[in-house]
């Protein structure tokens, strides 16, 4: 596989992935709320043990929901990786000796159609 194969195989992962990554900082953030009832509920009741091992489960499940979290935005979703591949194709087509034997007249047409265009503009003030 090429890399072009490689960015549409992205695409189509990327999206689950990053749901993926929604889907735990979801659940982490969920665990840090039941921690923190727990910590009240504990520190209430004076059960020091039970509020340190809750502390610590809080602590991990907002590391987990930040970092999680983190990944699940940096993650580009489909469209920007199918975007991507459509630069490397054009980047590849410009490249291409074929290619540049009809483009290299149409940027001339279109100088020039700028050219009048804006003769024409000025023309109208």
């Amino acid at each position: 596989m090429n890399s072009l194969s490689w960015l549409i195989y992205l695409a189509d992962v990327a999206g689950s992935v990053g749901e993926f990554f929604t889907f735990i900082s979801i659940m982490c953030g969920i665990v840090a709320i039941v921690s923190g009832v727990t910590i009240l509920i504990a520190s209430s009741n004076h059960e020091v043990e039970i509020a340190v091992s809750a502390k610590a489960r809080m602590r991990l499940a907002l590391s987990g929901m930040i970092a999680t979290g983190l990944v699940a935005g940096l993650i580009p979703n489909k469209q920007t990786v199918l975007m991507i591949a459509a630069s490397e194709i054009g980047e590849r087509a410009m490249s291409s000796t074929q290619v540049a034997g009809v483009v290299d007249p149409s940027i001339d047409l279109l100088k020039t159609w700028i050219a009048k265009t804006t003769e024409d503009l000025k023309r109208q003030k």
